[in-house]
């Protein structure tokens, strides 16, 4: 296995202890969320075994053997949930099961170096009415040795990103910034202190179970803050009808 993945699969199990960070970002879909879900970029599962439960279908796409079979081997038991390889780049969207009318896309766009592409195929493949979830990272000043050793091609404003999904042909219901903590600590870790890991793997497994505990009681603080900035920016897009 490449040592980019080894790293890659490694940050994506200790992020796992991030349950509630998670689940916060999918909170963003509230009651818009379907029922058949495309996770586009699933990792290791972590989005999916939570939106499982609120699912008839998911379908859980990545690249790589190793993602895949770590994705198998995690959902062998669940059989509303079907595990494919998929290069985004390279799969129209007549190849994807019909009826797709939510599609989770979490922290994999800033991967893709031509990213409206991929946005066109999730229109293109979306029930009319249908949903797409993104998050990414963002501010391109924060940009740094982190994010290329992470496989980042760019960080993203809110701005470029609404512009992206509207040019894909989405009405963008809902965008901010996300997680104004997690931009403070990554400048730190990443401008001042010039880490060149994953960001994950600078913190410790025991400050990420401290933290998961703490996010829920953040998750609440934040909502009140004007959020100007932050570590990711989060979007709700919809496929309109006609």
């Amino acid at each position: 296995m490449h040592k980019y993945e080894v790293g890659h699969l490694s940050s994506q199990q200790k992020m796992s202890l991030l349950t509630y960070y998670y689940k916060w970002s999918l909170n963003y879909l509230r009651e818009s969320k379907g029922r058949r879900i495309w996770d586009a970029g699933a990792g290791i599962g972590i989005a999916s075994k939570i939106l499982e439960q609120h699912s008839d279908y998911i379908l859980a796409t990545d690249i790589g053997l190793e993602n895949i079979n770590s994705l198998k081997k995690e959902f062998a038991s669940c059989p509303k949930i079907e595990i494919r390889e998929c290069d985004l780049l390279n799969t129209g969207w007549e190849e994807l099961p019909r009826g797709i009318d939510t599609i989770v896309h979490l922290d994999v766009l800033e991967h893709i170096k031509e990213d409206a592409k991929v946005l066109k195929l999730f229109y293109d493949c979306l029930a009319v009415n249908g949903r797409l979830l993104v998050k990414v990272p963002a501010h391109p000043s924060l940009y740094c040795a982190i994010d290329r050793t992470s496989g980042h091609s760019r960080r993203y404003t809110r701005e470029e990103l609404k512009e992206k999904l509207v040019n894909a042909g989405f009405l963008v219901s809902r965008i901010t910034y996300m997680n104004m903590m997690g931009a403070i600590i990554y400048f730190v870790k990443g401008k001042i202190l010039g880490h060149d890991q994953e960001f994950a793997n600078t913190i410790s497994k025991n400050s990420l179970l401290f933290m998961n505990k703490i996010i829920p009681v953040y998750q609440w603080i934040e909502q009140f803050l004007p959020r100007c900035f932050g570590l990711s920016v989060i979007a709700v897009a919809v496929k309109e009808g006609s």
